[in-house]
């Protein structure tokens, strides 16, 4: 009896010593953060896009520039006009619902009028499937296999005791996954189609400096780095970082000759899909080429993986931190989604940019994006495939505009 007590008193003290533990404990390490107010430089690959540096190694415009130069415009002169049409791609966040955007792509190989894309953007489970929609139709297999034979250990795995950690999961699976993916020779493949004048980009967000980055993967699988491989990988792995959800990824950067390390987390902290950097330098890219709005033709794909409707569909919250959390960042993302594509569309229409969206139909029984489910993933999977297969209804203009907000092509906002 007396042993059974003692035993009763220490699981008492062990319980409050884990609960002060908890309430004392500041937070798990991290490798040491940019000082505060001095300018800090991208980390490799990244995109400059203040220009802060006047010869950055890879700035944003300059690589849009070259992109759009002469000698790639007859490969997208696909009438023989003598004016290239830039086919652009973007693809949006939504965890294991990026079946249904894997399997839009692969049914639209099938129906045989999916574009060579000049452009590729790609957020969270949307950069994970960029690499692939990048390269084309011949990757169509290993797509649909990534988006139909998941599991949710194949991505991740609950961490003990998540609180004295930097999230409540750990991603060491989503890591493999991504090495099984991302080889030599996808970046060798990447690295071809960069050379040809084609662009693949991530974006992620820094949390240091709370800012959205944009990674340049082409010009990371063409550059000369032993370690490109690895930060490729870590780009989508970042893209892909759920905050809280997933820890963090962490990537270095010189200031005043000392080595950092900035905080990265996944792109729809702050944008759900992007294009609209692109088109805010648009023009200054044609005009660097000598071209006008006239002499070139543009339609912007963007592919939503989460449905039209304004707003999530209420339900019951359940009261665990982890589902109180995942509620709140869905319904952020859903307003930040909703932001992103009326920006996209306006500056689209504003620079004659054909706009086309598609995304998951508002009667689709759709469950956590969170949780990757074999079977649910199949049956998204396709559901894209077959609505793409015989002709997807693009939407002209983001759903649950008033009609004061829709503009036409070339009018000014």
């Amino acid at each position: 009896m007396r042993t059974r007590t003692i035993l009763t008193v220490l699981s008492v003290i062990a319980v409050v010593a884990i609960g002060l533990g908890w309430l004392m404990i500041p937070g798990a390490w991290r490798p040491p953060a940019p000082p505060d107010g001095v300018a800090t430089l991208q980390p490799w690959g990244a995109l400059d896009m203040e220009d802060l540096d006047p010869e950055p190694e890879v700035g944003f415009e300059r690589s849009f520039a070259a992109a759009l130069a002469p000698e790639y415009a007859r490969a997208f002169d696909v009438d023989h006009d003598g004016k290239p049409n830039y086919p652009l791609l973007a693809l949006s966040g939504g965890g294991s619902n990026g079946a249904f955007g894997a399997g839009l792509l692969v049914g639209w190989s099938e129906l045989g009028t999916r574009p060579r894309f000049k452009v590729v953007t790609g957020v969270s489970t949307g950069g994970l499937m960029a690499t692939y929609a990048f390269l084309g139709s011949d990757y169509d297999a290993k797509l649909r296999q990534l988006y139909t034979t998941l599991t949710t250990s194949d991505v991740y795995t609950s961490r003990l005791i998540p609180y004295l950690t930097d999230a409540l999961n750990d991603t060491t699976p989503l890591k493999r996954l991504i090495a099984k993916h991302i080889t030599q020779d996808i970046l060798a493949a990447v690295a071809r189609e960069h050379s040809a004048g084609r662009r693949l980009y991530v974006g992620t967000t820094d949390l240091d400096d709370d800012e959205f980055v944009i990674w340049d993967l082409g010009a990371i699988a063409a550059s000369n780095r032993t370690d490109k491989l690895d930060q490729y990988r870590n780009a989508l792995l970042a893209s892909g970082s759920i905050p809280y959800f997933f820890p963090p990824v962490y990537f270095e950067v010189q200031v005043e000759g000392e080595t950092y390390s900035e905080m990265h987390v996944d792109g729809g902290a702050k944008a759900a899909v992007f294009f609209r950097g692109f088109m805010l330098d648009y023009e200054d890219a044609l005009e660097a080429n000598g071209l006008t709005h006239d002499d070139v033709e543009a339609n912007l794909y963007v592919i939503v993986n989460s449905k039209a409707r304004e707003g999530p569909e209420p339900s019951p919250v359940r009261p665990g931190i982890s589902h109180i959390a995942g509620a709140s960042v869905a319904s952020l993302y859903n307003v930040v989604t909703t932001s992103n594509l009326y920006r996209m569309y306006v500056l689209a229409e504003r620079n004659g940019i054909e706009f086309r969206l598609a995304t998951i139909p508002d009667d689709y029984p759709l469950g956590d994006s969170k949780q990757f489910d074999t079977a649910q993933m199949s049956q998204l999977f396709s559901l894209g495939y077959e609505l793409a297969k015989v002709g997807y209804p693009w939407l002209e203009a983001p759903p649950g505009l008033d009609p004061d907000e829709l503009i036409k092509t070339g009018e000014a906002p």
